[in-house]
């Protein structure tokens, strides 16, 4: 009788155990999924959910409870209120210090949040050294091979870069790149962004011979993994567009902006931003080119898609009402200029 009750208090307490882990792995696989999804509203409610969750089972010695403290700092941050972000990326790293998790992934995954934050607000003294304890840590509790170790790295050389210290920036680039060609497939979105890194960063030198191949590399890379329509292969199209513009090889250039228009207005609606960022592109390069009538034409769809999609009160409205003035007054059309300025 006594076996049994053990028995029965053991299997009660497992089931405990895998009830709270079901739930918290739901709460996980949701949050994940409306980040992935965008809606940041929703996901910082349901953090928030997570985090009253965890201390009412847990308590305050749960790494649950700290790890979910960080994912509200998150949706803060996404949502460009980063105070708040701030708030809950500290208090999660108070959390860890008092379990004794200064060596732990998730005090590392805190302390990279600190170095974005700081990175953000243009304070790379104060952000360098968040940066640099979190690749510690990560080199120590998960390897140099780990793709995580790789994107602390890949931070870091976002920061040089910055900083406009690109041999320091080049180093962590390609260290990066090494580790994640051996560890990933090539096609994995950390591959991707460190080439696309090198690629932006050659370019901020003026090396656009070097940068060009990184560019190339990313948009073949991007078209066999996600497909001709997808909008991430449309922006490489425009970056490819950027690039050449840069260089002064304007018909390289209008081929590839067009190219991104086709599959943008084919695969994507007009409101989308990969449209309109198109149709931008292609007007400032025939202003550029000298064709302002072509470059007028442009320029006003995306003031109208933009009046229509984001509504006059936006930045972005704002900013493309400006460019059409600019364009008049390099027409020397004053009055249809001063029309736009005011």
């Amino acid at each position: 009788m006594r076996k049994y009750i053990l028995f029965i208090f053991i299997l009660s307490a497992h089931l405990c155990v895998y009830g709270q882990n079901a739930a918290y792995d739901q709460f996980t696989a949701d949050y994940n999924r409306l980040r992935q999804e965008g809606d940041n509203d929703s996901a910082l409610i349901l953090a928030r959910q997570m985090s009253n969750w965890a201390l009412k089972n847990e308590t305050d010695t749960s790494l649950r409870y700290a790890v979910s403290l960080r994912y509200v700092g998150n949706c803060f941050n996404a949502l460009q209120l980063p105070d708040s972000a701030l708030h809950y990326w500290q208090n999660s790293l108070a959390v860890l210090v008092k379990q004794n998790r200064q060596n732990h992934p998730d005090y590392a995954a805190s302390l990279n949040n600190l170095g974005i934050f700081y990175k953000t607000m243009g304070d790379y003294k104060s952000a360098e050294p968040y940066y640099k304890e979190a690749l510690a840590i990560r080199e120590k509790a998960l390897g140099e091979e780990h793709p995580v170790y790789a994107s602390s790295l890949n931070g870091l050389g976002n920061l040089y870069c910055d900083m406009w210290d690109f041999k320091t920036a080049e180093t962590y680039y390609k260290e990066a790149l090494a580790i994640i060609k051996k560890a990933l497939r090539e096609e994995h979105p950390y591959y991707v962004m460190t080439l696309h890194n090198l690629g932006i960063m050659y370019a901020d030198m003026g090396l656009y011979k070097s940068a060009e191949p990184y560019y190339k590399e990313v948009l073949a890379i991007r078209k066999k993994a996600l497909g001709g329509n997808h909008p991430d292969y449309v922006r490489s199209l425009n970056g490819l567009g950027n690039l050449y513009e840069t260089m002064g090889d304007y018909k390289s250039a209008e081929t590839y902006y067009k190219e991104a228009l086709a599959i943008s207005k084919k695969a994507l609606r007009e409101e989308h931003p990969a449209y309109y960022w198109s149709l931008s592109n292609l007007g400032i390069l025939y202003k550029t080119m000298g064709d302002y009538k072509s470059a007028e034409q442009y320029y006003k769809e995306v003031l109208a898609i933009k009046k229509k999609a984001l509504g006059e009160e936006h930045p972005d409205y704002a900013w493309s009402f400006t460019n059409l003035g600019g364009l008049y007054q390099t027409m020397g059309d004053y009055k249809s200029a001063e029309q736009y300025y005011k």
